[in-house]
């Protein structure tokens, strides 16, 4: 199977996703170029944001797709925003349909609300007893430690969910000393934290459309045997 992934964010997702695909489905080579795709390869492009992802980018993505043969999934990933799961993944699948992608070939993986709350799922990363205090705050308005991050919504002084995701981990990595910043997610490529993400799934059933993008690795490991 190859694999053609277009993936909203600018920085970010560039590197998190080539760093965890290679952790759970090691035989799946990334190339760059079309004539370099064999048996198990991918490509990665960026959407550069929403919408242009949907408008512009996804467009040219069906064209490229569907002029290569050795392709066989289109997959896009996009963050939810202040939307909801369901309906972000409506709206890529009418788009994919309206240039003649078919539906059995496209796998849409929604960030509810945006990466950076599926990094809010490792507990080991969030300390239960933070030091800064405006961390505290955010852990007094909603602790991620115990409930769902992608159930996580916004305190007042918010206008944007995903601001405030964003900003809710920023503090957690400030407050391990790792510093995250969206140019260098640093130890959320690692295995280790990405083994965290996949305990706490399995064990509170929290991070429903990280669970996505996990069936996708499964998906992808069975047809790269």
């Amino acid at each position: 199977m190859n694999l053609y992934f277009l993936v909203e964010g600018r920085r970010t997702e560039r590197k998190v996703y080539p760093a965890w695909l290679a952790h759970l489905v090691p035989k799946l080579k990334r190339v760059d170029y079309f004539k370099d795709l064999d048996d198990c390869c991918y490509m990665l492009f960026s959407g550069e944001g929403y919408p242009s992802l949907l408008d512009k980018h996804l467009p040219n993505a069906i064209k490229d797709y569907q002029r290569c043969q050795k392709l066989h999934r289109l997959v896009v990933c996009l963050d939810v925003d202040d939307s909801n799961a369901a309906q972000r993944v409506q709206q890529v699948q009418e788009r994919a349909l309206k240039y003649g992608l078919p539906i059995d070939e496209l796998r849409v993986i929604p960030q509810d609300c945006c990466i950076e709350t599926w990094f809010l799922g490792n507990n080991k990363a969030v300390s239960p007893n933070p030091q800064s205090t405006e961390l505290a705050r955010f852990m007094s308005f909603y602790n991620v430690r115990v409930d769902d991050p992608e159930l996580m919504q916004m305190p007042i002084d918010f206008s944007v969910r995903s601001l405030f995701h964003s900003r809710y981990f920023h503090l957690v990595s400030q407050d391990k000393n790792f510093n995250y910043t969206k140019r260098h997610p640093r130890h959320v490529v690692d295995r280790v934290f990405l083994d965290e993400l996949i305990a706490r799934r399995a064990k509170s059933n929290h991070l429903d459309t990280f669970g996505n993008f996990l069936a996708l690795c499964t998906e992808i490991s069975s047809a790269c045997p």
